[in-house]
This record gives C-alpha cells, structure tokens and sequence, in this order.
C-alpha cells in the first residue's frame, strides 16, 4: 500500500477511517485498490480516470477531507469531480455525459436509437416517458404538470409555483436566484455570465465571445448570437412580432417583453410596475434603472460623481456609501453609468466597432477615413450609433470601403449601385470632409441615366442622352449656379427623362419615326395621358431646336383654382393647437404654424436655417424670408429659438464648423428634413401642408395689396395678385393713399 507515501499528512487512523468509508477495508474492493496502486504508485496525483470505481470514491473522500489530491475529470465535458460511474469510449464520464452518450429503443413508447433515461419493469424508457411519469398534480395550483420540487408533507410543486432560494449575488448585491457558488460566494446567472461561463473563439463569427454550443463532430464552437437554438423565433401570441421567447403552460408562444411579471411599487417613481433590480434604495422597475444609471451625480456622502442607487439622511447616495459593492463603472474609461456590453460602457463600445468597422486589411486604420472616425465617435447618443452600426447597409459599404487600397472618390461611389445606403455614405463622407461637397441631387443623374438606357434600343439612347447632357442637365446646372438650393432638382429631372422615352416608346408601337410625328400624334399622347405628359414640351423643344421634328406644340395647361381648401375655424383652431400643445413634436408644430401664419409652401420650410432667425436682445424676433424679415409673434420666436438650440433635430451627428445648421434636420447628414418626411409628421399631426397654405394665402390676400404680400413672404407679383383677386378685395384705396400718388383725370 502507497497511501502513506503519497500523501506525507495522511496518518494511520485517517487512513482507517477513509478506507472504511470507501468501502476498501477487505475483499474485493481492497484488492482492486493495492493492485491499482502497485501498478500506479502516483494515481492519487495524476487524476487519471483509468481506475476502479474504489479508487475514485477514496479520491473523494481524501478531497473533501483537504488532502492534496487530484480529481479526475470527465472525458467528455470536462468537469472535475469523482462521481464518474459510467464509461465511454474515450474513458469515464459523469452522470450527465453518460446518460447523452446512453442510447437504445424505448419499452414503452417504441421510439429506436433513442436516449435511455431510467429502468422501469417494462424495461428501458426515454426522457419523454420518464417525464410523463413525474407529472402529477401540483399541491399549490391543482394542474397536472411536471415536478421540480416537493413541500414537507411529500406534495409535488411544478416549475411555475417553485420559488428558487433567494440570495444575495456576490458579484452585484441583488438578491436573487443564484446559479453558480464561486470562491467569492455565491453568484446570479448574469454575474456567471460576465465572468465565469467559458469564451472561446465562434467559429461562424471569428470573435470570443461566451460559448453557447461545444463544437462536436468537427462542427466549430458556437457563441448565443450563432447559435441558431437560442435564436428560435415565432409569431408572439401577445404582440404578434416575430421574437426569440418560449412556450407557455398553454403551448403558445410568448416573447420575452410579453412574459407577464408581478408588479411591486418602485422606490423611486412610487409605480406600481415589474422590477427590473432590487437596489440598496429599494426595488425599481426598468425605467427608474435606466435614469439612474445614466445620469451619475455627485454622491451626498463621497462627493464622488457616481451612481446612485442609495438613500439616507444625507440624500442620494452610491452604492459604497450605502454598504453595497454596487459601484457600476466602465472597466475601460472607468466612468460611472449603465453597462452596454460585458463591463464597458456605450461610448468605449462605440469605439471599439467603430476602429473594428474602418481597419484594412493589413490591420491598421484606414488613414483616409479617419474623418469618419472622428464623427462617428462625436456621436451624442452612442446607443443609437452602436445600432446603426449593427444593421445599417450604409455601414457595410463602409467597411468595404476601409479594405479598399485605392482612395476613395466621387466617381468610384458613382460606379456602386445607386441606393439610399450609398446615398446616405456619401453625405457622410461629405460631412466628415473626406470627399467634397457637390450638388448631388444633379450628379446623381448620370450614373442613373446609364443604368436606365441600358436596356433601351440603340435609337432611343442616341436621342436620350444628348437630351439629357446638353438640355436638362446643363440647364439644371446653370440654374443651380445661380440660387444657394435647389429643392428636388433631381426629382423633376428624372420625370422629364423618362417621359421622353416613354414617347419614343409609344412612337415605337404606332410604327412612328420621330421627323414624320405630326401635332395629331402629340395631341393625341397628351390626350391618352395623364398631365405628366405635358412635360414632354421639353423634349419636343430640345427635338425642335436639332431640326429633329416639326414645329410641334404643347398647349399651355390653364391655371387652375385651388381644390383644396382648409376652413378658416380649423385653420385657427390647428395654429392654437401647435403653438400650445406641448405633447406634439416641436419642429412638427414649428412647420404647422408657419404654414398656417405665413402660407409659406413646404418646400421652403424645410430649406429654412439657423440664420434665418433674427432675435433682437430683449426685443422682437424675426424670421428672414427672401429680402424681407417677418414679425414673429412671442410664441412662435420661443419655439424656433428653442429648435434652434436643439440643433440636431433626428440627425446623430454634429455639424461641422461653417456648415449650415438646419432647423429641420434629416436623417441625412448634412441635410434637411425631405419634403415627403415632413409633410407625413404634418399629415400625423392632423394637418395637409396644401390646403392649410391655401387657407393663409387666402386670409393674409383679404388683408394686404398684392405688392406687400409679394415682398413680405417672396411670392412673385403675378401670384400675389391672383391670390387678392380670390380674396375679392379691392386695393384702388391703398393704390391712391400711396406717398407720391396723383389722381389721374379721364
């Protein structure tokens, strides 16, 4: 016996006693031990799993006693422990790994090949069967359902009416079902996970990250957001969403944010809501959680800028100050705040995606974009940027764009498909400085142009892109010259592009060649048409000029009245409502009362900037309108200003210095609010941006000269006149008070 020999403290009673409780003291058990040990003198050290079962339950007992010997470790998952009772191929396993590995047919319900879960008389049974025998009725809510626990007098509990042991976490403090017993004490599954479940790299993603899926067979490790079985999705019974959830007692299937919970009154908004934490302040719901963790303040007992989650005499305080290890800090930038992934916070995850996002290949940061870099991380929200990231199509090219060895240009961006996440890259790349800025709405035409000829007949783009080049697009561009914006220029482009070739389409089907089209086949189209035909007048023009047709006309559309007209009640009653109902957005109300005071179209809303606005101090505002400024009255002055300091409006980043700072501010970077986008916040508001402009047209035509309403909100003279004759008002009176003015004689 080597006992002795190789466990130095190991005295003769002790070893009496272990070998009797190892049930090693004679026969069969003790032989099987003196000729293992013979064999191996250093089996206690080596923690091999290459003996008999004796030698294993000595190996126990010597550990818990606080001898210094080494446990075996299952072959299969790993885990060290000396309750190894079955074996496998590779050597022995514990309970757990024995019962996977252990197939066979079911005596009961007939199924092959499947896993053995207990004996029973009929024979062999599977896990199905097994659990359909521990269905009983539960002692609390009287429904038959599988028993996780028992009461004193034998009465089975089923999972929903067991209550886990409730402990406080070692890690964060709460008090709350612990998974995992570490040597700091015992730990909650959240606190597991940060630190204690293994990381290892995913095989689909190339990041370490914690493991949700061993790899076998070859197949590669697995974190959570690979594996597809902790991503399951259906159809929520409760919200009708397609989310990751499970199956209630019912069957159906629930998300996780539809999972009723039972509602406690918060320690700090006094609600009655589900909790999210149990604090040293008290039990709080999510929203509570939130604020406090994202707005650290100074402690009232440390004086410290922290989190506080406590409350005393003093006032608010941390969680050190309160008596917990509480203390939520960025273990990177170690400012206090809410945690976004693992022990970092959202600004240093932000960067770490953003670095991740434009490295090139050879591992360095693509000096080009660092631009980018700057204006990404200057983000105010970086929660929002850490999403957009995540699943913006305009992040993906950008990232393609970082591998690229070549710089990036205009024109290499003009040669990728023309969508809305190219769109909106290159503006970034426009705001940042890394390309210069352009009238996009003009060079976006070409390489559109190119991709819609490119299943168009041969005569067709001989005669379409001359129209294009040399008519539309250089008269666009001269105009642009003149005037600091164009608003939809691309828009009206476009429609005169593609109604020339859907003449010489229809041309084509009447067997026409474009020199022998008479005025009967233009009258004709129009007539079949709808009046977006009419902008054909262009091409015919352009055709006309080439000698390519004949003197062919277009008719003028007459001018019509305006159909839409919104009353003159719900006019004022629609202006109160957005200069005092606080609940609505502010730049949708500030777009509302304009239209409705000023009848300026929408177009002209959205274009309107920081430097439009006048404010005197202590005195009148002003709201410049081509040459002329506008009286803003106190209220409205109050909600422009306030637009004004907002500044960013729903765009996330920054503007650069000198750039114009928009009152409506778009998604787009660098750009306004899009016509279409304000016009359905109007629409959400209640309000349709033409009829509310007719209505104050019409109101301020009854009460000024044509002349005055022209210069005071831009409007050419022709259409302020026209808006007075609507009125009916006659303005001979005005015209003879004028300084200077004669009465003529007839």
């Amino acid at each position: 016996m080597t006992l002795n020999s190789s466990i130095a403290d190991l005295d003769e009673r002790a070893l009496d006693e272990v070998l009797a409780a190892a049930r090693a003291t004679g026969g069969i058990g003790l032989r099987e031990l003196a000729d293992h040990l013979q064999a191996h003198p250093d089996a206690l050290l080596t923690g091999s799993t290459d003996g008999p079962k004796v030698l294993l339950r000595l190996l126990g007992l010597l550990a818990v006693a606080g001898y210094p010997v080494v446990l075996p470790c299952c072959t299969s998952c790993g885990k060290q422990t000396a309750n190894l009772p079955r074996i496998a191929s590779n050597g022995r396993v514990c309970q757990a790994c024995g019962a996977k590995s252990y197939f066979g047919d079911c005596a009961r319900c007939g199924r092959t090949n499947t896993r053995i879960a207990a004996r029973r008389p009929e024979g062999r049974i599977c896990y199905s069967c097994y659990r359909t025998d521990r269905i009983e009725p539960c002692a609390r809510c009287g429904r038959d359902q599988h028993a996780v626990a028992r009461l004193d007098n034998g009465g089975a509990i089923c999972s929903r009416c067991w209550t886990p042991p409730q402990q406080p976490c070692a890690g964060c403090g709460r008090v709350g079902r612990v998974v995992f017993v570490s040597d700091d004490g015992p730990l909650c599954v959240n606190c597991y996970r940060r630190h204690h479940r293994p990381r290892a790299l995913c095989g689909r993603c190339n990041r370490v990250r914690i493991v949700s899926r061993r790899g076998k067979n070859g197949a590669p490790d697995l974190c959570e957001s690979c594996n597809p079985a902790t991503r399951a999705t259906a159809t929520c019974s409760q919200c009708g969403r397609d989310r990751p959830g499970h199956r209630d007692d019912h069957g159906e299937w629930i998300c996780k944010n539809c999972t009723p919970r039972i509602p406690r009154t918060c320690a700090r908004c006094l609600r009655s809501r589900p909790v999210n934490a149990l604090l040293p302040l008290g039990p709080v719901c999510s929203t509570c959680y939130c604020a406090l963790h994202d707005h650290p303040a100074p402690c009232a007992g440390c004086r410290e800028v922290r989190v506080l989650i406590g409350h005393d005499d003093r006032g608010s305080i941390c969680g050190p100050c309160a008596g917990s290890d509480l203390d939520p800090r960025c273990r990177t930038c170690y400012r206090p705040g809410r945690h976004h992934t693992g022990d970092k916070c959202a600004r240093c995850v932000l960067t770490d995606r953003v670095d991740e996002l434009l490295t090139s290949p050879d591992g360095t940061l693509n000096t080009q974009l660092a631009p980018v870099r700057e204006l990404l991380l200057a983000a105010e929200h970086p929660n929002g940027q850490i999403a957009w990231l995540a699943r913006s199509g305009s992040a993906r090219l950008l990232r393609e764009l970082a591998s690229r060895e070549e710089a990036v240009t205009h024109d290499y961006l003009d040669t990728l498909p023309q969508t809305r996440a190219e769109m909106f890259l290159r503006q970034l790349l426009v705001e940042a400085g890394v390309l210069p800025a352009r009238n996009d709405d003009l060079e976006r035409i070409p390489p559109w142009l190119d991709t819609l000829l490119v299943d168009q007949p041969d005569h067709h783009v001989r005669l379409i892109q001359p129209f294009a080049h040399w008519f539309v697009l250089r008269r666009a561009r001269r105009i642009a010259a003149r005037r600091r914006y164009q608003a939809q220029a691309g828009h009206h482009i476009r429609m005169k592009i593609r109604v020339a070739l859907e003449f010489l389409t229809w041309l084509d089907t009447l067997q026409l060649d474009l020199a022998a089209t008479d005025q009967a086949a233009v009258d004709r189209w129009l007539a079949e048409g709808t009046t977006r035909f009419r902008e054909v007048r262009y091409f015919l023009a352009w055709a006309r000029s080439h000698r390519l047709v004949k003197d062919l006309r277009v008719p003028t559309q007459a001018r019509s009245q305006p159909a839409e007209m919104l009353d003159e009640q719900d006019r004022w009653r629609l202006l109160e409502r957005s200069l005092h109902d606080t609940t609505a957005p502010l730049d949708t109300r500030a777009a509302a009362a304009l239209i409705l005071l000023y009848g300026l179209p929408l177009i002209r809303v959205r274009s309107l900037t920081t430097d439009h606005l006048e404010q005197q101090d202590d005195g009148p505002a002003y709201l410049i309108v081509g040459a002329h400024r506008l009286l803003l009255p106190p209220k409205l002055a109050q909600m422009l200003s306030d637009l004004a300091e907002a500044g960013r409006g729903r765009s996330r980043y920054s503007p650069s210095p000198g750039a114009r700072r928009w009152l409506f501010t778009g998604l787009v970077p660098g750009r306004p609010l899009s016509a279409e986008g304000l016009g359905a916040k109007l629409a959400g508001f209640g309000l349709h941006a033409r009829p509310a402009r007719n209505a104050a047209l019409i109101a301020l035509a009854a009460q000024l000269p044509p002349a005055v309403l022209a210069d005071l909100i831009g409007l050419h003279h022709v259409t302020a006149t026209r808006w007075s004759q609507l009125a009916a008002r006659d303005w001979h009176a005005f015209v003879a008070a004028r300084p200077g003015h004669t009465a003529g004689t007839e």
